[in-house]
């Protein structure tokens, strides 16, 4: 029987036999984490897990500025429509302004016209009642007779009345004729008589004078206060089949002095009985 070996050990007392480590050696059991490649692959794992972390986030992160830009676009259009919309509208009711403006401006210019003319009307309504309208009222013929078949007379009273509210002044003298025409002729006008007098006898100043004479009036005439006048007729004679006429005229201003001066006609006729003079149913004007 041989007898073991002895151990060889080494200078510091260790054995130089290659011996498994023992698990429970408190030197053994801190290996792994005094290794720097090991700390390597750690720190490596930690960035790339920490790297997916912060892609993950920054994704998420992305995706969220990506919609918060496209509402902000989406919120912008929205504004701008409603900028656009107001512009829109501001246009609108100006237009309507202008509109309403010159509506207005229309509706005051046609009030405008509409009073003047109220305005006018009204005034000239009240000249139209306060003016004095001269007339005549009433004829008497003096010295009239009917012999042998012809109407004479001498002279014929007229009596002219202011019927106005006012005096007639500046009353012109009146002028007037006398004439005859048939019975079955329309009443004469005293402008057609003169004018037809002047057409045949203008170039006979005598014969024109006579067919047109004049008597005094006065300047004043005041309202409801009757004037006589007498015309002369000169025992003019009248046949059977014709009707003696005295035509005549004259002028006169009211108190409201721009306006025009007044024309007032009037004639006079032998009576269907041949007894006197009367009114005519016509050829009596006052304006």
């Amino acid at each position: 029987m041989t007898p073991p070996e002895p151990h060889a050990h080494t200078q510091d007392g260790s054995d130089d036999n290659h011996n498994p480590p023992n698990k429970n050696d408190p030197a053994n059991q801190f290996g792994f984490w005094t290794s720097p490649n090991h700390w390597i692959a750690i720190a490596t794992v930690v960035i790339a897990v920490a790297n997916g972390f912060y892609t993950f986030f920054a994704l998420q992160q992305w995706h969220t500025m990506q919609n918060t830009l496209t509402e902000m676009k989406r919120s912008g259009q929205s504004a701008a429509d409603q900028i656009w919309r107001a512009v829109d509208n501001l246009n609108w009711l100006a237009k309507e302004m202008m509109n309403a403006n010159s509506v207005s401006k229309s509706n005051a210019d046609t009030i405008s016209r509409n009073a003047s003319r109220a305005l006018t009307a009204s005034i000239e309504n009240m000249r139209l009642e306060q003016r004095a309208w001269m007339g005549v009222i009433d004829v008497r013929a003096n010295g009239s007779q009917f012999e042998s078949g012809a109407f004479s007379v001498g002279s014929v009273d007229i009596v002219i009345y202011n019927s106005g509210r006012t005096p007639a002044i500046n009353v012109s003298d009146m002028v007037y004729t006398v004439t005859s025409q048939s019975r079955s002729e329309p009443i004469p006008d005293y402008d057609a008589i003169t004018a037809e007098i002047a057409r045949r006898f203008g170039n006979i100043p005598a014969v024109a004078s006579r067919g047109n004479p004049t008597v005094r009036l006065g300047g004043i005439l005041p309202q409801g206060v009757p004037r006589t006048i007498t015309i002369a007729a000169g025992g003019t004679r009248f046949g059977t089949n014709e009707r003696g006429y005295i035509v005549g005229k004259f002028t006169y201003r009211d108190i409201f002095g721009d306006t025009p001066s007044h024309t007032t006609k009037f004639c006079v006729m032998q009576t269907d009985d041949n007894r006197g003079m009367a009114i005519c149913p016509d050829g009596n004007l006052m304006n």
